[in-house]
């Protein structure tokens, strides 16, 4: 196996792993193909492979999935670790909530696919919502930035999932050409800004000091008609050290 399809198996792996631990029931492997874009035979292998190796336990006709003991221990801690992560956001969030009158919204990049982690409303900025529900584009632009920083397979398997008609960007990107050429956007300005409808919504990705992505910090500032007569580079730059702040809290 060339080295380029071993790293492709083992982020399928890791998808799968990070899938099934956000499911505490366990998954049956037809969800898990649909899921993360994969062919079944795929992801049969995968996930007997993983079985194999004592990180995944199946039971049952057909059988589901789940987390060995091992690994549940494994995800317990990494869930104090989250909670603990969240905790310190929720404070970051509501700071930006506070200054700027703006809906925050922090996700996560886990098992290929967008986990909104905490929502916070200007209306209550005291009362965060640890959410966790999946969603590929929740919220709008969430999917645009994880593309623009996730791997060439990742991106491949994400696309296969969400073509360009499930998330209207048949509306705005004629092809992928034209998204790609946004996604280059991105990259190069650290962020999304989006201006629609009276609604400012900027994203921007929250990166691992190791690398890699870990998820996507945005606010939304409603009542915005023009860039002009708003702080909006203010704005920005705000969420740019909110940013750098959670980033800092990852290492």
């Amino acid at each position: 196996m060339s080295a380029t399809r071993k790293v492709q198996a083992i982020q399928r792996a890791v998808h799968v792993l990070e899938l099934v631990a956000n499911s505490p029931r366990g998954l049956r492997l037809a969800q898990v193909a649909s899921t993360l874009g994969m062919p079944k035979q795929t992801a049969h292998k995968t996930m007997e492979t993983l079985v194999a190796e004592g990180l995944l336990d199946k039971a049952g006709r057909p059988p589901c999935y789940v987390l060995t003991s091992l690994m549940s221990g494994l995800r317990s801690r990494q869930q104090s670790w989250n909670q603990r992560f969240l905790t310190q956001a929720a404070s970051v969030a509501n700071r930006m909530c506070r200054t700027c009158n703006a809906s925050v919204f922090l996700s996560q990049f886990a098992g290929g696919e967008a986990l909104c982690r905490l929502h916070m409303d200007p209306a209550h900025p005291e009362a965060d919502d640890l959410a966790c529900f999946s969603g590929a584009m929740a919220p709008y632009g969430t999917g645009i930035v994880f593309q623009a920083y996730m791997s060439e397979e990742e991106l491949r398997s994400f696309r296969r999932r969400h073509p360009l008609d499930r998330y209207g960007s048949m509306t705005y990107w004629r092809s992928y050409k034209c998204l790609d050429a946004v996604l280059d956007c991105v990259r190069r300005e650290g962020c999304l800004a989006l201006l629609n409808t009276g609604s400012l919504r900027v994203i921007l990705p929250i990166l691992k000091r190791a690398g890699g992505l870990w998820g996507a910090f945005t606010i939304c500032v409603q009542g915005v008609t023009s860039t002009g007569q708003y702080p909006v580079r203010r704005w920005i730059e705000m969420a740019r050290l909110a940013t750098a702040d959670l980033s800092d809290k990852l290492a």
